[in-house]
């Protein structure tokens, strides 16, 4: 009777392992799917009004707000931008109409937020993103610091082409040593960068250019030049050569697909890590229990 209840207990435990794992597997850390259909813009609207927590009401109802100018009509495989100016922050909305195979996939709905001073314009690290398939449901929602305390500060001193020239002097001594007898293009774009350099983080940013210097073509493994320079003090926070093995910049759409989902609250599903332990500490309970069982049986006969 003994070896009968453990190996019941054994197998309870398994299944109770097995259980966990399919609602952690089904079930993950996003918010998958949320009850809610209808036009994909009222479906965005009513998601947005019911994330909002206390002290950002007026603030969503804005970006809300924003959704009464998308067009009435977006073609598959098109876009609409809608923006709103809040004094140096400039709130944009993008909305695309997915197409998949030339069929319709649904809908995606950016909320950003653009430091602005005079022609800087850098993208701060809020973001907030709804996807509305084809059937009006939403298939997920998450949110990137919106609710975290980002600050910009300084005042934009450093011009777009004093920060190229710097970035040149800069590269100046690499483009002499390898040889360098053109170049092919120079772009200078605004961005926004913490004193720990990493993106993206609540806490206080400074506006920055980043300048990307493209020689005429490689010389060995080195393509060009970067430079991040401060646009209020003109420091130097970072130079260096780009190339075969440097990381060249990416395109600013393809943050969207970097951000985090927001995380699940309405289930707490077992992490797989604590079901493999207790089905390792199931059988490492049983499997000896056994052994012991089947000796005493081998005794007992003879």
């Amino acid at each position: 009777m003994g070896l009968k209840r453990y190996l019941l207990s054994f197998f309870v435990i398994l299944l109770l392992a097995t259980v966990a794992y399919r609602v952690n597997a089904d079930n993950g850390s996003l918010v998958d799917v949320v009850a809610d259909k209808g036009p994909p813009v009222d479906v965005a609207a009513r998601a947005m009004l019911s994330a909002a927590p206390a002290g950002y009401k007026e603030e969503f109802k804005q970006l809300v707000d924003m959704l009464s100018e998308v067009p009435a009509e977006i073609p598959v495989g098109g876009t609409a931008d809608i923006t709103r100016s809040m004094g140096n922050v400039t709130l944009m909305l993008k909305v695309y109409h997915n197409e998949l195979e030339g069929k319709a996939y649904g809908w995606d709905f950016y909320w950003y937020k653009y430091w602005c001073q005079g022609d800087f314009e850098a993208r701060m690290p809020n973001a907030i993103g709804i996807r509305v398939n084809e059937q009006g449901e939403i298939t997920f929602f998450y949110n990137a610091l919106w609710f975290n305390n980002v600050e910009v500060k300084g005042e934009v001193n450093v011009t777009r082409e004093e920060a190229v020239n710097r970035a040149l002097e800069l590269a100046s001594s690499n483009m002499k040593s390898i040889g360098v007898t053109g170049v092919k293009s120079i772009e200078a774009t605004p961005v926004l960068s913490n004193e720990e350099d990493t993106w993206p983080k609540p806490g206080t940013y400074y506006p920055c250019w980043s300048v990307e210097i493209y020689y005429d073509k490689y010389y060995g493994d080195i393509g060009g030049y970067e430079a991040t320079i401060r646009a209020d003090t003109g420091e130097v926070l970072g130079h260096g050569v780009q190339g075969v093995y440097g990381s060249l910049p990416l395109p600013e759409d393809a943050y969207l697909h970097d951000i985090q989902p927001i995380q699940d609250t309405s289930t707490s599903p077992l992490p797989l890590g604590f079901v493999g332990i207790v089905i390792v500490f199931a059988t490492v309970l049983v499997l000896p229990l056994i052994a012991c069982h089947k000796l005493r049986k081998l005794h007992l006969q003879r």
